[in-house]
This record gives structure tokens, sequence and C-alpha cells, in this order.
């Protein structure tokens, strides 16, 4: 140690709490501006989304990546987290409806292995559909869905 100088003390103190998001006044003021045309404006564009990845074309939607989690991120800016929730809910479950009654439909015309063979391609399918929308909604899960009580992730 050099002459003079004095040894440094390093404190260690518990963590610290996690900083609350916050939105910037102006920011907050045009999202609340926006907030009663949002079903009107933003789902269309998600729900197109939605329809796009249960038939498979995700790009087919036209709209992108970034587009999409901007609407998401503004929705649950301006507190339409809630809705936004319940109306991808009922999306997914119009979907899975649609292919449960699909598989049944079909099911009385098929062996049991052609059944049981369609029965793993819908799951695989539904599977590989659930990825990319919680990839895209991801804002949303770990936001309203976290602190929602009772509001499953998505």
């Amino acid at each position: 140690m050099a002459s003079g100088m004095k040894p440094l003390k390093l404190v260690l103190r518990g963590p610290r709490p996690a900083a609350a998001a916050t939105v910037a006044p102006a920011a907050a003021a045009a999202v609340s501006a926006a907030a009663p045309d949002w079903v009107a404006s933003s789902w269309p564009v998600l729900r197109s989304f939605l329809e796009a990845v249960f038939s498979f074309g995700v790009r087919a939607s036209g709209h992108s990546f970034e587009e999409l989690y901007r609407t998401i991120e503004d929705a649950v800016a301006a507190r339409h987290g809630r809705q936004l929730y319940e109306l991808l809910r009922g999306s997914m479950r119009d979907n899975t409806s649609a292919a449960v009654q699909h598989l049944l439909g079909a099911g009385g015309s098929q062996d049991t292995a052609a059944f049981l063979g369609n029965v793993a391609a819908t799951w695989a399918a539904h599977c590989t559909q659930l990825v990319v929308i919680r990839n895209v909604f991801l804002s949303l899960d770990r936001t309203y869905a976290r602190d929602a009580p009772g509001a499953p992730s998505i």
C-alpha cells in the first residue's frame, strides 16, 4: 500500500428492493388518452396474429413481432391487462374447443391408431402454437398474470 492511502472498507448490505416500473407523465397521458379506443384499434391486430398462429401462418398476420410486443406493452401500460388477458384466454379457448370438436368429429370414421395419430399431431401443433403465443404475450404474462389473483400464467 502506498504511503498516505487509507484502506477501503467494503460494506455489504441486503438486496435492494426492486424498482417499480414507472411511466413518464407525458407517456402516461398519451396512453390514457388512447385508452378508450384500445379494443377498437389494437385488439384486431392481436386477433389477426392469433388467427394466423392458429392456422400456422405466423408471418401471414402482416405484423412484425416488434409491433405485436409494443401493442401488448402499451395495452398493459394503459391498464388494459385484464381485458387483454380475457380476450386472449377466450381466443385460446375457442381454438382449443374447435380442435377438440374436429378430433371428435373425425374420430368415428377412423380406426384407433389413426385417431391417436391425429390426437398426437393436434397436441404437437397446439404446443407449438402456445410457445409462439407465450413468446409474444410475455410482457402480459410477466406483468398482469403474475400479479392478478387466480390468473394462471399464459
